[in-house]
C-alpha cells in the first residue's frame, strides 16, 4: 500500500485532484467496456465469434494522513485509505459454445464441444471456432480469410474432392472411394490466455495449445456452423449499467472541478 500525506489547509484540494483522477480512470474504463459491448452486438451473427469482456483491477491504494500544524510541531492523523480508480488489464472471452446452425454446405464444419480449429497464417498458427470453410482451386480447405486449415500432421487438409465427408472424429473422407484424406487438428486452449487477431474470429494464445486425443476430441458436425456465443440480453443490461457508471464518473469530474475552482478563488482572496 502506498502512503500519501495531505498537508492542511490544502488537504481538501489534494483529495479533489485525486478524485478527478479516480473518476477519469472510471470514465476511460467504461468507455472501453462500451466499445466491447458494441463489438459484441455487431458480431452477434458472425460464426464462431466469442463474446469479449474485461478483466478490471484497481490501481494501488494510498494511506492518506493529515498534518495539522504546518507552522508548529507537526502531528499526523490517519485519514484512511484513498482509492485511485480502476483500469482494464486485458480482455476475457466467454467460454460457452454458441448454437449450431444447419447450412447443408459440406464445407461448413462445427465443433460440438470445446476446442478450436487450427489455421496456418503468414504470422504463424492461429485458432478459430469459425468452421465456415471453402475449397480452393487446388482442393485444399481454407478459412474465409484464405488461410489453410491444418490436420493432425500439421499439414494443410487436401486436396479433397468436391464430394467429401467429415466424420464425427474429424476424418476427411473421399465419399466416392472411402479413402481417408486427412484428419482435422482440434486443440484445447486456456480461455484466459486468448488474444484476438484484429477484427477477425481468429485467436492466438499466450499458452501452448494442447492437441486433443481420441477420447477427448469433440464431435465434428458437417453441414453446420457455430453461431456467436454473444448473449444479447446480457449485453443490453451491461450497456445500461456502463452508461450509468460513465455518467456518474462524469458528474464526479464536474463536481471536483467546480470545488477546485472555488477553493483556488477563495484561498486567493483570503491570502
Amino acid at each position: 500500500m502506498w502512503e500519501f500525506i495531505v498537508r492542511h489547509p490544502l488537504s481538501r484540494g489534494g483529495f479533489m485532484i485525486r478524485g478527478l483522477y479516480t473518476a477519469g480512470a472510471g470514465m476511460l474504463m467504461n468507455n472501453q467496456r462500451m466499445q466491447n459491448i458494441d463489438d459484441n452486438i455487431e458480431n452477434q451473427r458472425t460464426p464462431g465469434f466469442l463474446e469479449v469482456g474485461e478483466h478490471v483491477v484497481s490501481f494501488p491504494e494510498h494511506l492518506a494522513r493529515r498534518i495539522d500544524h504546518p507552522y508548529g510541531m507537526p502531528s499526523t492523523h490517519n485519514l484512511g485509505v484513498l482509492g485511485t480508480g480502476v483500469y482494464i488489464t486485458d480482455f476475457a472471452y466467454k467460454m460457452s459454445p454458441g448454437l449450431l446452425r444447419e447450412t447443408g454446405n459440406a464445407r461448413d464444419l462445427a465443433i460440438n464441444g470445446n476446442g478450436f480449429f487450427v489455421l496456418n497464417t503468414p504470422n504463424g498458427q492461429t485458432f478459430t471456432r469459425n468452421g465456415h470453410f471453402m475449397r480452393d482451386p487446388g482442393g485444399f480447405l481454407r478459412s474465409v480469410g484464405g488461410n489453410p486449415v491444418l490436420g493432425v500432421d500439421n499439414l494443410p487438409i487436401g486436396p479433397v474432392p468436391e464430394d467429401f465427408a467429415v466424420t464425427a472424429d474429424g476424418r476427411v473422407v473421399d465419399s466416392s472411394s472411402g479413402a481417408v484424406l486427412g484428419q482435422l487438428r482440434v486443440v484445447a486452449l486456456q480461455m484466459d490466455t486468448l488474444e484476438r487477431v484484429g477484427q477477425t474470429t481468429m485467436y492466438t494464445s499466450r499458452a501452448p495449445a494442447v492437441d486433443l486425443t481420441e477420447g477427448d476430441r469433440p464431435r465434428i458436425q458437417q453441414g453446420f456452423v457455430e453461431e456467436s456465443n454473444v448473449d444479447i440480453a446480457g449485453q443490453m443490461v451491461k450497456m445500461i449499467e456502463t452508461n450509468r457508471a460513465f455518467s456518474m464518473n462524469q458528474r464526479m469530474v464536474q463536481m471536483s472541478d467546480q470545488v477546485l475552482q472555488r477553493t483556488v478563488n477563495e484561498v486567493g482572496r483570503i491570502v
